[in-house]
């Protein structure tokens, strides 16, 4: 679970307690959040919604109730583990080894040497659109935005 998930699951958690909802309310609230633009919970229902295939999805929601159920707020990395948050990169390699990244403006594509400046892609095919001979698509971790 990323950080950004990781803290709407909180929120979550604790406005379910509060109102003593169910396991299916959960996923009616995450369920919810689909296609909102400002939804609350817009990082959990990627994470379980996003996959076409029902199995995958009865799978994710799976996870989510058990979590629910052995979820301890007080010592949640017993049950959660936060991973780094990682996005597609399109860069080349220089003759002196340095790397410089795909940035996308309005103005022109450019490389350069700043990753947290460059444009990312959040699946590998749409990173590999912007490739050519002189460069490759890479996934790399990025800074949560807060």
């Amino acid at each position: 679970m990323t950080q950004a998930e990781f803290d709407e699951w909180k929120e979550l958690y604790y406005r379910l307690n509060e109102f003593s909802f169910n396991v299916h309310r959960m996923l009616d609230e995450i369920l919810g959040s689909i296609g909102v633009e400002r939804g609350i919970y817009t990082k959990l229902a990627k994470r379980v919604y996003q996959d076409d295939d029902f199995m995958a999805i009865s799978k994710k929601q799976s996870e989510l109730i058990n979590l629910f159920i052995n979820y301890s707020p007080d010592t949640p990395e017993k049950t959660i583990e936060i991973v780094p948050e990682k996005k597609w990169f399109v860069h080349k390699k220089d003759f002196n080894g340095d790397y410089r990244f795909l940035k996308i403006s309005a103005k022109d594509l450019s490389f350069n040497y700043k990753k947290n400046k460059a444009a990312y892609f959040d699946t590998k095919e749409e990173a590999e659109l912007w490739t050519n001979p002189l460069t490759e698509a890479v996934q790399l971790e990025v800074e949560e935005e807060r």
